[in-house]
């Protein structure tokens, strides 16, 4: 569609093919328009700096650096006074502080606490032992007066590497783990001897033996 219409800078009438018409004639008069300059006084310290005649419309707001920007913002956009605001009021279930969340944070399960302090704290309390998802009966220190030994060779069977990933104890700078395969409290102290029976331990990095604990890695030894 041809769009007659006046430059807006050097007033020269133009036409031009085009679904929405330009505003200037040429890439000259685009240039030097973009390159005009007005004094403007900042909205934040009143200081007087040159902008260009587009940022002079109506009910915007313009500064002189991003420092004055800054500045203004703290004082006008702070919470409720933010066009943007969407904030809901929560109460901490800990210390009942009262906070503000955004909606998409309380869907996620933020809503609860004031504080990762606050976080933790509840954790301690209702997903430690007996509450924690993992919780198995509790582990034993003693693992019977042959565990020493029985740990020894479990390592030298396996070459020292981790059954799983097969990294080297000596990558890892630290003996592997020996994982029971059957749980040694399933045994109890008193049957520390069949607890510790080789077919019964696997060595496994740090890493691989927590997520075996967990369930999500089964594992078998391939000696039984």
């Amino acid at each position: 569609m041809w769009h007659t219409k006046k430059c807006e800078e050097c007033g020269q009438e133009f036409s031009r093919y085009r679904s929405t018409p330009p505003k200037f004639c040429s890439l000259r008069c685009t240039h030097q328009n973009r390159r005009k300059r007005v004094q403007g006084a900042c909205d934040n310290c009143g200081k007087m700096y040159e902008k260009r005649p587009s940022q002079c419309l109506d009910g915007k707001k313009h500064f002189c650096n991003m420092t004055c920007m800054g500045q203004w913002q703290s004082k006008h956009r702070v919470g409720k006074d933010n066009p943007t605001y969407n904030s809901v009021d929560c109460v901490c279930d800990i210390c009942g502080k009262a906070f503000t969340r955004t909606p998409f944070h309380i869907a996620n399960g933020e809503g609860k606490f004031c504080s990762n302090k606050c976080r933790a704290a509840w954790m301690s309390q209702n997903m430690s032992g007996p509450n924690s998802p993992y919780w198995q009966g509790g582990e034993a220190d003693y693992r019977g007066a042959n565990w020493e030994k029985q740990r020894k060779e479990a390592r030298k069977r396996d070459r020292y590497r981790c059954q799983k990933c097969g990294i080297h104890e000596k990558k890892l700078r630290r003996h592997l783990d020996v994982h029971h395969l059957i749980p040694f409290r399933s045994f109890g102290v008193d049957r520390y001897e069949e607890a510790n029976q080789l077919t019964n331990l696997v060595c496994m990095c740090r890493s691989c033996h927590i997520t075996t604990e967990k369930g999500n890695i089964p594992v078998q030894s391939r000696f039984l």
